[in-house]
């Protein structure tokens, strides 16, 4: 099955991939690291659409430590991800920086993830 990527609506995958966990309390859903819920966002103000938000997973991206040399580079409307020296993803038709990269962040996640079929 093909996810659909839209700027702010796949904060799912990135909260999954920076390590927070869903819960539900009544009938809010939630993200957080743990129970205890220290930092706990609502589903829908993950803040994934923010560069405070954005510029972790991006680290994350850099830091990952599984074989591969990962690398994002970001420069105007553009985004692109390399794995070692081979471009993986590159997002160029974006009105934004900050949706470029999130586009680009996204379709890595899945692809790390396996649940990204075209590369």
């Amino acid at each position: 099955m093909k996810t659909k990527i839209e700027f702010g609506k796949n904060n799912d995958f990135i909260a999954n991939f920076m390590g927070l966990k869903p819960h539900t309390f009544g009938e809010t859903d939630f993200w957080s690291e743990d129970w205890a819920m220290a930092r706990a966002y609502p589903t829908e103000k993950l803040p994934y659409t923010e560069w405070n938000g954005l510029i972790p997973v991006v680290e994350k991206v850099e830091d990952l430590d599984d074989g591969n040399l990962f690398r994002v580079e970001i420069f105007k409307n553009k985004c692109i991800i390399f794995r070692e020296d081979e471009v993986m993803f590159e997002v160029t038709d974006k009105p934004t920086k900050l949706e470029a990269v999130y586009y680009a962040v996204v379709m890595f996640i899945l692809w790390y993830y396996g649940e990204f079929s075209e590369y």
